[in-house]
């Protein structure tokens, strides 16, 4: 029985789409970007604010799409 393999991330920067696409290649698994559905701010602090506050609260963000 042959597997079927999901890689799915979350890339703010790029770096981990990176990744994740290196590993689909060596893998042969697809990919699925979790995008939220309010963006992230692109400066770094207010990032790490607003991923405190979810993390504290233990909110989920909405993401866009389906697997």
């Amino acid at each position: 029985m042959k597997h079927k393999i999901l890689i799915a991330y979350f890339s703010h920067t790029g770096y981990t789409a990176t990744l994740a696409k290196e590993i689909a290649d060596l893998t042969g698994g697809s990919l699925f970007q979790i995008q939220p559905v309010d963006d992230y701010p692109e400066d770094y602090r207010a990032t790490l604010d607003r991923y405190k506050e979810e993390t504290a609260k233990h909110l989920r963000p909405a993401v866009t799409g389906s697997v």
